[in-house]
């Protein structure tokens, strides 16, 4: 501390006068006249403490605050390191336990005896890569994969057919599946883990038109489908834009800390996004690199599970996608929260407080209804719906046992992921360092009172996230939570075969219990048998909508998101293309009969997305609860995400 203090000419404590009052006046003058400093002073004459005084010139304050915050964050890097070499480190025998039942699973499933040991001169199914149910042992083949190491290692260990098939639809598909035959084990039974047929590949007559049709475009105009320069002009600009109010921001200006949400949104953002789904160049080091500039609202390590893995192949599937489950999940726990979709467990008739109240007193004295609690769910969530990525669920997904090192508990982590945990923690601990600890550092040493010391301190930990949540939030849930993109359509028979009471609202009053609903499958099943699969693409396209599709202004302020049934069908193609593209998928839409959906305008998507949200969320609808089949998800997972009636107690018991 000497050499900094040389450096930027700071004075020590004895300068202040203190030691002559304690002298002079005494302890107890001297114990007021420093109590005086602390709390009517700057904040920073608390490093009075350290024998330390900071003066009033902004680079001494500057420095300071950067040696302070440099400090916390090396001690943060240190406590994220341990606790997630020792969370991971405990569940790794879990992990160990649930590769061994997952092997007894495949094994049995193939024919072969529950008791068997598996044998060392077996292939381990979790090297395996399983497209069409058929397995291939790809691990000679990764470092050749033109796509890049990364890319093909999302689809080890499980059934990866629709990652395969979506980002392999405009490559030489003769030249792929006789490379992809050399490499093949056996076939997947049913049953198996990873056997799936949710999806029918078997005949894709739609797909296979969109790609003949795409791949033909992109030959006439004979350039690639990756990023193009409009594209990359705008992604560069706004990133040295986005540098530029970082530095500002970090000595703690304000005008910077109103900008850095808006130039962040339009350039380190849509650089993750985009070099997560590999779409900016043909070389996957530089995918990669640009992608984790945008890590401030999530970490690569999860959107490649979050988003490029689990949104992508199963868009708006429940027990599949962990979109569904962002702004719901701990509802059941006090947090305020809002459905996205009627297949999410309703919310509860009365808040978590109010129950407590109720219990307490014998009866509520304020009653927080589910009108009202959803719309606070929405106020609350809204705004932190990038911070929650940011600072929770990694932790929560790799730290709690019943999610099974699988994000939100759906997703599971492929294994090359976990050994750079230790990069991945020091990655994380560098944003908490960037967003949290130096702004409040310097808010603080540079303020002249403790309050307004800790409202600019809030106003930046707070504010870019909040602002940039709600941009996100705009631009990525108006094109999925739809009227139109729901496949199921309310009415008086859904009511009643549908109708669920939450848990809690049968402790809070003497009503008889409305009978559980049953699940939409079994109801499916139970009136036709069992509901034929549809081509993946199909699915893609009747679950997202387009808005101001013609609309350049558009693509460009929404990173390319008013038309994500363009990017869900060909998330590889740089979304400056796709404005050339939508003429051919509505085309091919309307040849086949698939219902396109579009609006208008923003405006007009943000209002109906709204309106859905009231109407899935009020009355009557509030309480109808159309009961998915699990997914992928276990029982656990379930459970953490608020998606069981029942206690984990009771339920385990019954296990």
């Amino acid at each position: 501390m000497s050499a900094l203090a040389r450096n930027t000419n700071i004075s020590f404590a004895p300068e202040l006068g203190i030691q002559e009052v304690f002298h002079e006046a005494g302890p107890m003058a001297g114990m007021a006249h420093l109590l005086s400093h602390l709390l009517f002073g700057p904040p920073r004459n608390i490093l009075i403490l350290i024998l330390l005084k900071v003066g009033d010139d902004p680079w001494e304050q500057f420095w300071v605050a950067l040696a302070i915050s440099v400090l916390l964050a090396v001690i943060a890097a240190v406590i994220y390191i341990w606790l997630s070499d020792s969370l991971c480190g405990k569940r790794s025998v879990a992990g160990e336990r649930v590769a061994h039942k997952r092997w007894h699973e495949w094994r049995v499933a193939d024919g072969n005896h529950e008791n068997e040991q598996p044998n060392p001169q077996e292939r381990d199914p979790s090297t395996l890569w399983t497209i069409h149910n058929k397995r291939y042992d790809l691990r000679d083949f990764v470092e050749q994969h033109p796509g890049g190491v990364d890319a093909i290692s999302l689809g080890q260990g499980f059934n990866c057919t629709e990652l395969f098939e979506s980002y392999h639809g405009l490559a030489k598909e003769r030249f792929v599946r006789a490379t992809l035959k050399k490499y093949y084990v056996e076939d997947a039974c049913p049953g198996a883990a990873d056997y799936d047929d949710h999806f029918d590949w078997s005949s894709t007559p739609f797909y296979d038109t969109l790609k003949q049709r795409v791949r033909e475009h992109f030959r006439q105009k004979k350039c690639s489908y990756r990023a193009p320069p409009n594209q990359w002009a705008q992604l560069v600009g706004f990133c040295v834009l986005s540098a530029a109010s970082l530095y500002y921001f970090m000595h703690g200006n304000f005008l910077a800390m109103l900008l850095l949400p808006f130039v962040y949104w339009w350039g380190p953002s849509p650089c993750m996004h985009d070099g997560g789904h590999f779409a900016l160049a043909k070389r996957p080091w530089l995918n990669r690199v640009v992608g984790h500039i945008g890590g401030a609202h999530m970490s690569l390590f999860s959107w490649y599970h979050q988003h490029t893995v689990g949104h992508h192949c199963d868009t708006s599937i429940p027990g599949r996608d962990p979109d569904l489950y962002h702004f719901a999940i701990h509802a059941d726990k006090g947090m305020p929260g809002f459905r996205t979709s009627v297949e999410l467990r309703t919310l509860p008739e009365f808040s978590e407080r109010m129950q407590k109240r109720e219990a307490q007193n014998g009866k509520p004295t304020e009653i927080l209804k589910r009108e009202s609690y959803w719309r606070s769910g929405f106020l609350l969530r809204v705004p932190f719906s990038t911070l929650g990525p940011t600072l929770l669920w990694d932790i929560q997904s790799l730290a709690i046992p019943e999610l099974d090192q699988a994000f939100l508990g759906l997703v599971p982590y492929r294994s090359r992921w976990m050994q750079g945990l230790a990069i991945h923690s020091i990655g994380r601990v560098l944003v908490i360092w960037l967003a949290f600890l130096h702004p409040i550092t310097i808010c603080l040493v540079t303020a002249s009172g403790w309050g307004t010391g800790l409202l600019s301190a809030a106003c930046f930990a707070i504010f870019p996230y909040a602002i940039h949540g709600c941009i996100f939030y705009a631009f990525s849930q108006v094109s999925h939570v739809q009227e139109e993109c729901s496949q199921h359509k309310i009415g008086p028979a859904e009511h009643s075969a549908w109708s669920h009471r939450h848990p809690t609202s049968k402790r809070m009053n003497d009503r008889p219990p409305r009978e559980t609903p049953k699940n939409a499958e079994d109801i499916i099943n139970e009136e036709s048998g069992r509901v034929k699969p549809k081509e993946w693409a199909i699915h893609q396209v009747e679950h997202a909508l387009d808005y101001a599709i013609d609309s350049k202004f558009w693509l460009h302020v929404s990173n390319g998101l008013n038309l994500q049934v363009v990017h869900h069908l060909f998330p590889q193609v740089g979304w400056g293309h796709y404005t050339e593209l939508a003429p051919i998928i509505q085309e091919v839409c309307s040849e086949f009969g698939v219902k396109y959906a579009t609006k208008p305008s923003f405006f007009s998507a943000l209002s109906s997305h709204y309106d859905y949200l009231k109407h899935i969320n009020d009355e009557p609808n509030g309480s109808v609860w159309i009961k998915p089949s699990p997914g992928r998800a276990s029982p656990d997972a379930l459970w953490v995400l608020d998606q069981v009636d029942s206690s984990r107690d009771s339920w385990e018991k019954a296990a």
